[in-house]
């Protein structure tokens, strides 16, 4: 069975925040590492040092974010916040931008998923996703089998 989904557009908003989430998730040992050594420069009495750590923190947050939004406005993503058809099958992910135009992804690329209430997010790599939200499907019946198929595939699952 193939299921075919309505046109999605992924907003530069929702890019962003699922994007730069994930990073900020797979990166938690950063976010530790200077707590830890904030908080431990403040208890030895070196102020500007704590400072010094907070701002090398916040910069990093920046950096990682400007990464994010920097390929929403880039000519090349374009295509990425298009309005997109999916055919989803037991083979592969087929993105269609118009009736003859598409690629094709491979269930062997997908790393890991995230399942939320309002929907699933396929993870390809770091800043590559699918986000299909439950209103893509046309009915209870194809969101069933695409859950079943996504159980079938063994893909590892991280929730929100």
């Amino acid at each position: 069975m193939i299921i075919k989904t309505k046109k999605h557009r992924l907003s530069p908003r929702t890019y962003i925040r699922i994007g730069f989430g994930d990073t900020m998730r797979r990166q938690w040992w950063v976010t530790l590492l200077a707590i830890i050594a904030t908080s431990s420069a403040f208890y030895i009495g070196y102020f500007w040092s704590s400072v010094t750590l907070l701002t090398l923190y916040f910069l990093y947050l920046v950096f990682w974010f400007v990464q994010f939004y920097g390929v929403t406005v880039m000519e090349e993503s374009k295509a990425f916040f298009a309005p997109i058809t999916y055919q989803i099958s037991s083979k592969e992910i087929v993105m269609m931008l118009t009736k003859n135009r598409g690629s094709q992804i491979d269930w062997k690329q997908i790393q890991y998923m995230r399942k939320g209430s309002k929907g699933v997010v396929l993870f390809i790599d770091r800043g590559q996703f699918i986000h299909l939200p439950n209103r893509v499907f046309m009915d209870k019946q194809e969101r069933l089998f695409f859950s079943q198929l996504l159980e079938r595939k063994k893909i590892a699952t991280r929730r929100f």
